[in-house]
């Protein structure tokens, strides 16, 4: 495809592989499409480059409050790296726009080459932006120069195994030490339904001071309900 415009939010990528091409979740192939994934999970998957998502050239990938980490990158050859994410440019001027807000991209594996994000200059064109805020990087290309403020570097975003955390799809919680927590935006990027985390209606996307960086939010313990007191009994002795 080339020139769409597709939107990916609220969902679960979990499992999928493929060990001959790029992406085993997500291919963003094709010309100058923008591609946007929200409030999503990509986890499990696998691929020769680009275990989670693969982006080629002159395309575009917002990546908004998702979590991307537990993909594997299957090559020998560290040009075809990125566990989570693998990047290719080829031509100057056509170059790859990635911006990622509120995000995890860690915790992902690599044979050869960086784990998290990977990055094929086919054309020797020199460092490549990076557009990122308040997310969680982890193994980068030294290639990257990245832009933004308030990111965190970890291999380690303390993510508990996927589960059943309520909603209708499973998601990955945060454990309570993650640096996820309430290190988001302090305004949450704009999509549909953006008040609430992976998990839907009922499920704040901020609870605390920011947001929390990633599809899961941690939310305030239910209130106990209250009893109204029963009548006094009096009580007699003798």
């Amino acid at each position: 495809m080339s020139s769409g415009t597709v939107v990916i939010q609220d969902s679960l990528f979990e499992g999928n592989s493929s060990t001959q091409c790029y992406g085993g979740a997500i291919d963003i192939d094709g010309n100058y499409n923008d591609v946007t994934i929200a409030n999503t999970t990509i986890v499990g998957n696998s691929a020769r480059t680009g275990g989670g998502v693969h982006v080629d050239h002159s395309n575009t990938l917002h990546l908004f409050m998702s979590t991307v980490s537990g993909n594997a990158a299957l090559s020998n050859d560290a040009y075809y790296s990125g566990g989570g994410i693998h990047v290719s440019e080829a031509y100057p001027g056509i170059a790859v726009t990635m911006d990622i807000v509120g995000s995890i991209v860690s915790g992902n594996t690599a044979v050869a080459g960086p784990a998290d994000i990977g990055f094929a200059n086919y054309s020797a064109l020199g460092p490549a932006s990076l557009m990122a805020n308040s997310s969680i990087l982890g193994d980068l290309d030294a290639k990257f120069v990245v832009v933004g403020a308030d990111n965190i570097t970890t291999t380690s975003p303390g993510l508990a195994a996927l589960a059943n955390n309520g909603g209708a799809t499973r998601t990955m919680a945060l454990l309570p030490t993650s640096p996820a927590i309430d290190a988001g935006p302090a305004t949450v990027p704009t999509f549909p339904l953006n008040a609430n985390d992976q998990r839907g209606a009922g499920f704040a996307r901020v609870v605390g001071t920011r947001a929390d960086i990633g599809a899961f939010e941690v939310q305030a313990p239910p209130t106990p309900p209250t009893t109204a007191p029963g009548p006094v009994v009096p009580a007699f002795t003798g």
